[in-house]
């Protein structure tokens, strides 16, 4: 194979006979390996490996003419250790100036990956707080949820999670990420590795948490629909999973009449949702004006 560097030995003009022994026997190299280490030469000599390498390195270097993986061109590069030659004579040496470019690109890269992270957050946080997601969760699992991101930085919470060893703690954080309530990062073995709650999370879901708890003693006729929307089953694995699943918590009683007509109705939505929709036969023109989300 074709050598696409060349080396020269330097030598400082005042060196004794040992010295120039010691120095050769170190920088000896062949095919591109150095043939003897400080270690074994000093032994012959009495002396230490590091006296080896000081004798070596103060009177001689390694002038290595070296072309760059990069930009190909030619380079005049001094060494003064075995460990930098070593590094000059690799076949994907790069130099100083494509170095840097090498470095740009991937700090663009890098910046521009972020941007793109925080629009996409921004974005799930945006249709979370428009679709109330906080609805989707029990009462008790948005208080934990809460407890769970008061932790001081990701590594608590995580640590925190394992030391629980419960699992209800794992499922309501993932789907708490999954409808928006948090984002979850994640590194390239689906580790958890920063997470960023919905902004003023605690102040959205407040008036949900504050709800009173008793029936009331009666119920408004403009309560006697349901209407919400159905999300699409992202683990359905066979046609005997349901297509939607999920949980939905009503804001007020809603009272159908027995033997009274009913009309429903479904709505595609994006991202395989519907929406449902029941309501009594007589009741649907006050309600077909009503947004569907």
């Amino acid at each position: 194979m074709e050598k696409n560097h060349q080396i020269e030995l330097v030598l400082n003009d005042n060196l004794s006979l040992q010295e120039l022994e010691i120095t050769n026997r170190y920088w000896f190299i062949e095919d591109g390996v150095f043939k003897e280490t400080p270690s074994n030469i000093g032994r012959e000599f009495g002396l230490r490996s590091f006296e080896i390498s000081t004798i070596a390195r103060n009177g001689s270097y390694l002038n290595i003419t070296q072309y760059c993986s990069g930009c190909k061109l030619k380079q005049e590069l001094k060494a003064n250790s075995i460990t930098l030659a070593k590094t000059y004579l690799k076949p994907s040496w790069t130099c100083t100036t494509c170095l840097k470019q090498i470095e740009q690109v991937e700090f663009d890269r890098l910046k521009e990956e972020k941007m793109l992270a925080q629009k996409r957050r921004s974005n799930k946080f945006v249709q979370a707080t428009e679709e109330k997601a906080w609805y989707k969760f029990t009462r008790t699992e948005l208080k934990l949820l809460i407890q769970m991101l008061q932790a001081p930085s990701t590594k608590h919470l995580i640590e925190k999670l394992i030391e629980l060893k419960e699992k209800k703690y794992w499922s309501i954080l993932h789907r708490a990420n999954e409808y928006g309530l948090v984002d979850l990062v994640k590194n390239s073995k689906n580790y958890i590795i920063q997470h960023y709650p919905l902004y003023n999370l605690e102040e959205h879901v407040k008036p949900y948490l504050e709800v009173s708890q008793k029936t009331p003693s009666s119920t408004k006729e403009e309560h006697s629909r349901i209407s919400f929307r159905m999300l699409k089953n992202k683990n359905r694995n066979s046609a005997d999973d349901p297509l939607n699943k999920g949980v939905i918590v009503l804001e007020n009683d809603v009272v159908f009449k027995a033997g009274e007509p009913l009309s429903y109705a479904l709505y595609a939505r994006e991202n395989g949702d519907v929406h449902l929709s029941i309501t009594p036969s007589d009741k649907i023109v006050k309600y077909k004006n009503l947004t569907r989300t």
